[in-house]
This record gives structure tokens, C-alpha cells and sequence, in this order.
């Protein structure tokens, strides 16, 4: 009867656990249609909706604000052009109270901001939703929308977007800045490696990306590490399964279980979407922590580079076939630690 109960409480308490981390996430991934009005890091920041006039067809919007103009991944936030309306889409610490306007043409112009008439460098009235904005006698809708309780991260490449995007192996350098939902700055500071990852995921028009920091950090509250992952959750339209799943290995003390937290994607100006933010499975400190075989075999041949020996086998992950490098010498101990990676079909 014992045990029965004792399984009885489990299943509450996982079904407790799934609930509140329902609740939890999409609470975390809601775009809101109000106004923050509970974050004052920002609220006597002065922010721009700058708007470019490429042709009287096309304009361009971007969002500056001095917190991203003042960190080393500076970018303003780019408006994108769908169905005939301009995106513009908001981090979480973003403030809308006093917002200037700014219109970059040569042409002599009347603007007009949802029937009002706007100047110059003038605050204008910026909420979340859609407006109109009439150019001489030329309308451009503009959609705004933001993100809640969401932290940003903005990269900026060394190289173009496209040539990461080709290949899996192809990898950059750059920027990156974190901010919290907040405002407040997490991270500040140049990138070693910018490359996309994944097997089948990778062929997905939002693809997933690895990051590797120049000097190892805590991002939002995880453990400090160099390398780290952006899932794209590219095949879940709910974006919480990976992270509802580390959630419960976690309470259910699976050992070596990733974290991850949410944020709103900035690269090159651009956005790319809500990533989940995690650690990646490696062998490390604050990682899996076990005795590194890569590091023993460093120490065993100093001054070979083994990324270059030749391998053996099939490289292809083929079943019932194996491949590998064969190290000039071999550590003393080989005992391990191992970590094995299994593909599931």
C-alpha cells in the first residue's frame, strides 16, 4: 500500500511540475499588446524609430535605442517586409513612452503618424500594434510588437549570414551582446565562433546555432562555460519542448541535465526568432564533469595538431560502421571519461 501511495505522490507531483511549467513558459513567450511600464532602466532613455526611404515604394525601419548603440554588438533593430507591412519587433526591455521620430529622405516630405502630424526628431506616440504611417500621399503600415519577461541577445558576424547558413562547417567570428528582460547587460563582448549545428534541423530555414565566447561566462543565471547552443525549436510550434523536457530531467535528478532560458534572437540587425539559450552537452566543469580523454591525448602528443590526423572507417554515422583517428601515443590512462552521442531515428 506503501508503494502505491509513494507512486500515487510521483505522478501528482510530475503532473504539478508540468502545469506550473506550462504556465511558466507561456507566460515567458507571450508577446504583449500593452506597454511594459514596470521596467525604469530605460524610462528617461530618449529611442528613435529611425525610417529610411530607399523609393517612394520601399521604406526601411529601425529601432535605436542607446543600450544597443552602446554595447559591443551594436544593431539597430531592422523592420522586415511581409505581405505589403513592416515588422518591427521589440525586446522585452525596450520602453515605448518616448520615442522620437526620424525620417531619412531627400526629397521634400509632409509625414503623418497614424493621421497626426509628426516632425523631425519629435516624440511620437508608439504603442504596440499597427499603425500608419503616411508619407505625402503614400501610406506604409507599420506593425510593432514586443516581447515579455524575454532576455536579447544581439550578434553581429564577422562575415555574411549566408556563407554560416551554406555550410555546417563554414564558421565566423563577432559580437555579442546579452541583455535581460531588463535592460541590464549580461554580456559584452566579442565571439571566437559563430557556426550553425544540427543534423536534420540544420536544413531548416531557421536554423540552429553554436557560439563560443572569447572568455568563459555565465549567461542568465547558468553555469560559466565558453560554448553554448541556440536551439531554434524550429519543429515545435510551441517552442517548449526541449526546455519543459530539461525541466523535468531536472527535477527528477538526471544527472548532467543542460539548462536553458529563452531569448529573443537579434543577428546583424535582424530578427531571427525566439532561440532557447542552453548549455551545451560537452565535457567540462560546469558540464558533464568527468576526466577529458581530449585533453590527456593533447598532453600525450604536445605539438601535434589532431584535428588533423588522418581518420579511418566511415565518417558517414553509416550503422554497424565505425570511424576514428588513430593518436600517435596514447594517454597512460584510457579508462575514460566517454562521452557517447546516439542518433534516434
Amino acid at each position: 500500500m506503501e508503494e502505491k501511495e509513494m507512486l500515487f505522490q510521483k505522478y501528482v507531483a510530475v503532473l504539478l511540475l508540468i502545469t506550473t511549467s506550462l504556465t511558466n513558459i507561456f507566460h515567458n513567450i507571450n508577446v504583449t499588446a500593452t506597454t511594459r511600464t514596470s521596467i525604469t532602466k530605460q524610462s528617461a532613455i530618449t529611442q528613435t524609430i529611425r525610417i529610411t526611404m530607399e523609393h517612394e515604394e520601399k521604406i526601411t525601419c529601425f529601432f535605436e535605442s542607446p543600450v544597443t548603440a552602446n554595447t559591443l554588438a551594436a544593431s539597430q533593430i531592422k523592420s522586415y517586409l511581409k505581405d505589403g507591412k513592416n515588422y518591427l519587433l521589440l525586446p522585452s526591455y525596450a520602453t515605448l513612452a518616448s520615442v522620437r521620430f526620424n525620417l531619412e529622405t531627400t526629397n521634400e516630405t509632409a509625414a503623418f503618424w497614424n493621421g497626426t502630424s509628426i516632425q523631425q526628431g519629435k516624440p511620437i506616440e508608439v504603442n504596440p500594434g499597427e499603425h500608419i504611417l503616411r508619407i505625402n500621399e503614400k501610406q506604409y503600415p507599420i506593425i510593432i510588437q514586443q516581447s515579455e519577461h524575454i532576455g536579447a541577445m544581439f550578434i553581429t558576424t564577422d562575415d555574411d549570414l549566408d556563407y554560416i547558413h551554406s555550410n555546417k562547417n563554414n564558421r565566423t567570428t563577432g559580437k555579442m551582446s546579452l541583455l535581460t528582460e531588463t535592460g541590464l547587460v549580461e554580456y559584452d563582448d566579442t565571439l571566437t565562433q559563430v557556426k550553425t549545428r544540427g543534423n536534420t534541423t540544420f536544413y531548416n530555414a531557421k536554423k540552429p546555432y553554436q557560439i563560443k565566447l572569447s572568455q568563459p561566462a555565465s549567461l542568465l543565471g547558468m553555469g560559466q562555460a565558453k560554448t553554448w547552443i541556440l536551439l531554434a525549436n524550429a519543429y515545435d510550434e510551441s517552442a517548449i519542448r526541449n526546455k519543459l523536457v530539461y525541466d523535468l530531467a531536472k527535477k527528477a535528478g538526471l544527472m548532467y541535465t543542460p539548462n536553458g532560458n529563452w531569448v529573443d534572437l537579434y543577428i546583424n540587425g535582424e530578427y531571427r526568432g525566439n532561440y532557447l539559450l542552453s548549455e551545451k552537452v560537452e565535457i567540462a566543469k560546469n558540464r558533464i564533469d568527468i576526466a577529458s580523454l581530449e585533453k590527456a591525448n593533447e598532453k600525450a602528443n604536445p605539438g601535434t595538431d589532431l584535428s588533423a590526423l588522418p581518420a579511418f572507417g566511415s565518417m558517414e554515422g553509416q550503422p554497424g560502421k565505425s570511424k576514428g583517428v588513430l593518436i600517435p601515443t596514447e594517454p597512460s590512462d584510457i579508462t575514460g571519461g566517454y562521452l557517447l552521442e546516439v542518433d534516434v531515428l
